[in-house]
């Protein structure tokens, strides 16, 4: 059981049917109790750009300082992973923490932090609108050709990352009316 670590993951996944085919870059990331998705839908001809800006927002969210713990990297996939660098100074976008006990008091990320987050890797069509979520919040956006969402709510178990990635990619296969497949990127964790 991971106390206080971070987890990130990413997928590619496509939906091909004759009604039309779909492609995503999926990012999920866990820290200080939230649980958060990031995905870019597009056209299959989309899938190398919506992977791009995964690689870099996962970069990006792997680079700050967190607990100056060691990061564990292992490959999920054949697909490419990222560099980590250590040194950089600004905080990934999961809230703020008030009380030691990560699920006391976490904060769920407003539309300004995630703009500020996806700035500036993505240059946002009409900016971020928040929409309607089961649980936590949920945000969408417009990029270039791609569609932006970020989900997030918190974790009850840090232990549940996977399964939350899990019931994610289940909920995408489900919303298929034709093949769907789902190919995982990178995992990095980082222990503190």
């Amino acid at each position: 059981k991971e106390k206080n670590g971070v987890s990130v993951s990413a997928y590619e996944a496509a939906c091909v049917s004759d009604a039309g085919s779909t492609a995503a870059s999926l990012l999920f990331y866990s820290q200080n109790g939230l649980f958060t998705a990031i995905t870019h839908e597009g056209s299959l001809d989309d899938m190398d750009a919506g992977m791009d800006i995964c690689d870099k927002l996962a970069d990006k969210l792997l680079q700050s300082k967190i607990a100056s713990a060691p990061i564990r990297k292992t490959p999920a996939a054949p697909l490419g992973g990222s560099s980590v660098n250590d040194n950089a100074a600004s905080p990934p976008p999961q809230g703020s923490l008030r009380s030691k006990d990560p699920m006391s008091d976490a904060s769920l990320i407003t539309a300004a932090e995630l703009e500020k987050f996806l700035a500036p890797d993505l240059t946002l069509k009409d900016g971020i609108t928040k929409i309607d979520a089961a649980s936590g919040v949920a945000y969408s956006w417009q990029s270039g050709s791609l569609s932006g969402r970020a989900e997030q709510q918190k974790l009850g178990d840090p232990a549940g990352f996977d399964g939350q990635v899990s019931k994610y990619l289940a909920r995408i296969k489900d919303g298929c009316t034709g093949t769907f497949a789902a190919q995982p990127g990178l995992k990095k964790e980082q222990t503190g």
